[in-house]
């Protein structure tokens, strides 16, 4: 565009460009006096206010009020039953695993935490018989364990049976060496299954502490949001929960979405477990297994400890949380032990052929557990165990889950019991 057009473009009212040099001497006084102006071609007129009537006005405004004040009050029945249909969301199962130890009747006296080498090893019933027939004493266990759960979930689940005023007499952490392996894939810190966990125990006041996990997700400004709506508006956070609440056994429509987040398999072993908590595998037996059987298990072991122990080495901030669960067990007067429970020599002999890595392993948690000044009770080794005792190599069956058991009432909860 040309500097005429620019100009007529940008002062739509400005004088015409002065006429041809003889018009202006055919009429000078003309063109002196009596300037001519440029004026829109189209003028328009304002456009005349609709004004609402008032009453639809007021309808509208009730109409607003209305749905508000519902809302409202959905949100406050709701928290007004929030544990209720807190379990119902919780798609991990580990709230569920708290709720259980919680319906006991009173705080537990031992506390057994960690992941399946927990749930299937720690049988808390028997281990109360034992202290009854040992001490004449009623003591109260819980099984609490979490089937894959990492040392910053079992914070948490510590955290939470504490602050809902379950705090145990004893602390049992059966240790996993996957929370150490820096170089798993994924590894315990970043794995997604937890931290979808870890936000289903956790409450709005941990905010902070989430912040600084490794998984960075509190710098995502949605994923903030999320969690912050999930617990201050309770029709969000439990969602899933009014749903399955909604439909019951219905499963068509909306009904028929699948809320679950763990394997069918996992919900059929939480769902076999027993009052306080323990699951005993009573069909399967190493001892049992055809040629055919072994080396599929073998195959499968393979692919997993690729994954989760390939190039071990250790790092990582689990063990951080694991600190922090024994300080703010000390803050509460609760006692905190640490176990590796057996394990199988095909362990050793097939998945898991670098005998110093192991080595390294036993030593760190030893370590750890003198500077933390909590017992370490390494069993990884132990004898009079046999392939009939285990159902793979690193679980215990429920006849191996008897032999372990009764060393830990017998070498590990009586001497605390009993002081």
């Amino acid at each position: 565009m040309d500097a005429y057009d620019e100009r007529l473009v940008d002062e739509p009212t400005a004088r015409l460009p002065q006429p041809h040099s003889s018009a202006s001497a055919i009429a000078p006084d003309l063109m002196e006096t009596q300037p001519i102006e440029m004026t829109p071609l189209l003028r328009t007129q304002p456009l005349p206010t609709i004004q609402m009537p008032s009453r639809t006005r007021r309808w509208r405004l009730r109409s607003v009020m209305v749905a508000l004040a519902l809302i409202l009050l959905m949100n406050l029945g709701v928290q007004a039953n929030r544990r209720a249909f807190d379990i119902q969301s919780d798609t991990h199962w580990g709230l569920r695993r708290v709720q259980t130890c919680e319906s006991l009747g009173r705080a537990p006296d031992v506390l057994f935490l960690g992941s399946s080498r927990t749930v299937y090893t720690s049988d808390a019933a028997l281990v109360d018989r034992i202290v009854l027939e040992r001490t004449g004493q009623r003591s109260l266990s819980c099984n609490a364990g979490i089937l894959g759960s990492t040392l910053e979930q079992d914070y948490y689940t510590f955290k939470r049976l504490v602050e809902d005023g379950f705090a145990p007499r004893l602390v049992i952490e059966n240790l996993w060496e996957y929370n150490l392996n820096i170089n798993a894939n994924p590894t315990a810190d970043t794995e997604d299954a937890a931290l979808d966990q870890i936000q289903t125990l956790a409450d709005l006041g941990d905010a902070p502490s989430l912040a600084g996990r490794s998984g960075a997700w509190w710098r995502d400004a949605p994923g903030a949001l999320d969690f912050a709506a999930q617990k201050l508006i309770p029709l969000y956070g439990d969602r899933t929960g009014l749903l399955r609440t909604a439909c019951g056994d219905f499963r068509v429509g909306p009904c028929g979405v699948d809320t679950t987040q763990i394997t069918w398999l996992a919900i059929e072993r939480y769902q076999q477990a027993d009052a306080q908590g323990w699951v005993g595998v009573t069909d399967q037996s190493l001892a049992h297994l055809s040629s055919d059987e072994m080396s599929a298990l073998l195959a499968y072991m393979k692919a997993y400890y690729n994954k989760y122990n390939r190039n071990f080495a250790i790092g990582g901030h689990q063990m951080e949380y694991l600190a922090r669960m024994i300080t703010l067990a000390r803050a509460h007067g609760v006692e905190v032990r640490l176990a590796q429970p057996p394990l199988n020599p095909i362990f050793f002999q097939k998945a898991w052929k670098n005998a110093s890595d192991w080595t390294m392993i036993v030593a760190y948690w030893s370590d750890f557990a003198a500077l933390q000044g909590v017992p370490f009770y390494d069993q990884s080794h132990a004898t009079g165990y046999i392939d009939a005792d285990f159902w793979d190599p690193t679980h215990l069956n429920a006849a191996g889950a008897s032999k372990y058991s009764t060393w830990l009432a017998e070498s590990v909860v009586l001497p605390v019991l009993t002081r």
